[in-house]
């Protein structure tokens, strides 16, 4: 191996890439022990060859439950660990099953909430569940990834916010596709019928579980969709003896009803102290670190980033296609007398595209009315224009939208 070359080249580096894409962590690690588990989960010799030599190396975001060593290179080795962000982590080494999980995380009543998600939503539509874990076909997972990113457009359109993924989707996809063969990577899919509405891609180094990437179709809002690919992930990663499901950083606000560890993220600075070059390179660097963080979380504390966050939104120009996120005009409920005669309403399906406006709506209605979507009746008004029915077994909804021409 040529590490040599790729370290005079690159000075700063991303722990994750190393480790869960590359899965290699020479030359700058021996071993990594899991303090959760206090288990060794990496643990390579390095051949006495002075790699490190004169260099400084930067590598970001590493969790501080992964208790790192370096290579003893003529004792001249250094690393400095400078404290970054907030992680956050579901340690499941205890349980059994997702009931005993759920019990002890979770009361009666968010219990009960979180089992009506679920019931509804399979209620109401043709649900089915699959995790791809050590075999999926080329072509599956190309359409999966597609459908993916189109999700994800469509969700951070709506949240008025730019998505890292989507900014090296290449890269990325290239990357997931051998894992998933090697076990090293998994993907868990909600599908209606045969469309997958929520996916979940999951990476993998030996009983940690980093939940990397995941989004869901925003039509289907209203059944809670990420706490069910989440109770999903939990009740997988139990049943296939798994420790620990990290959360990563970021969404607190999300993540903070299904935590039991909270951990930190270092960057470390690798360095030669028989260089003062390098001595010099690494103290200023990791200096700034500190002092930056220092203010970041100062500033967090005095909720500037929800400052920063409003003002981003309120000039939010995405690099993403135009997605229409069309809402009803007026939405009101209507009794079966008041309905029109078959001679002035058409029976439509959604499986026609130009429909496709209808859907969150519709599926809203689902979920307040507990109807399936296998017997509510989608009409269309004749002469009034962007107007509809939702009939269902028990109630009934008319549904206005604006001229949707120059949608």
């Amino acid at each position: 191996m040529n590490t040599s070359k790729s370290v005079t080249t690159v000075d700063q580096l991303h722990f994750f890439e190393l480790f869960l894409a590359k899965r290699n962590l020479e030359p700058f690690y021996t071993k990594i022990i899991n303090s959760f588990s206090e288990k060794i989960i990496y643990d390579r010799s390095i051949p006495q060859k002075n790699y490190l030599s004169k260099k400084t190396i930067i590598i970001k975001d590493v969790p501080d439950y992964l208790e790192v060593e370096i290579p003893n290179e003529n004792n001249s080795l250094k690393i400095k660990k400078i404290s970054t962000y907030e992680g956050f982590a579901i340690n499941i080494q205890d349980y059994s099953n997702i009931n005993e999980y759920l019990s002890e995380n979770f009361g009666k009543a968010s219990r009960s909430k979180l089992r009506r998600y679920q019931n509804r939503l399979e209620n109401c539509f043709n649900i089915s569940y699959k995790t791809y874990y050590g075999e999926i076909s080329q072509d599956e997972f190309s359409f999966l990834f597609n459908e993916l990113r189109r999700m994800l457009e469509k969700r951070f359109t709506q949240k008025k916010e730019d998505n890292y993924e989507l900014q090296n989707w290449e890269k990325y996809q290239n990357l997931i596709f051998p894992l998933i063969n090697d076990k090293k990577a998994s993907v868990f899919v909600i599908y209606d019928g045969p469309k997958p509405i929520d996916i979940c891609v999951n990476l993998i180094y030996d009983k940690l579980i980093y939940s990397s990437l995941s989004s869901y179709d925003i039509n289907y809002a209203a059944f809670s969709m990420g706490s069910i690919d989440m109770i999903k992930l939990i009740e997988w990663s139990i049943e296939n003896k798994f420790e620990t499901i990290d959360l990563l950083k970021g969404y607190y606000y999300y993540k903070q009803k299904w935590i039991n560890k909270i951990y930190g993220y270092q960057n470390h600075f690798i360095y030669d102290s028989s260089s003062l070059r390098c001595v010099f390179h690494a103290n200023f660097k990791a200096i700034s670190s500190k002092y930056f963080y220092i203010l970041f979380h100062l500033l967090k504390r005095w909720k500037f980033h929800e400052l920063y966050h409003n003002y981003k939104k309120k000039i939010y120009k995405p690099n993403l296609p135009e997605i229409d996120l069309n809402q009803p005009i007026s939405l009101s409920p209507i009794q079966d007398n008041d309905i029109l005669s078959e001679h002035e309403l058409i029976e439509i399906k959604l499986d026609n595209s130009k429909y496709d406006y209808l859907k969150k709506a519709l599926y809203d209605f689902l979920y307040s009315s507990h109807e399936s979507v296998n017997t509510v009746k989608i009409l269309e008004h004749k002469k009034k224009q962007y107007s509809f029915i939702f009939k269902g077994k028990l109630k009934n909804i008319e549904v206005t939208y604006a001229d949707q021409t120059s949608k």
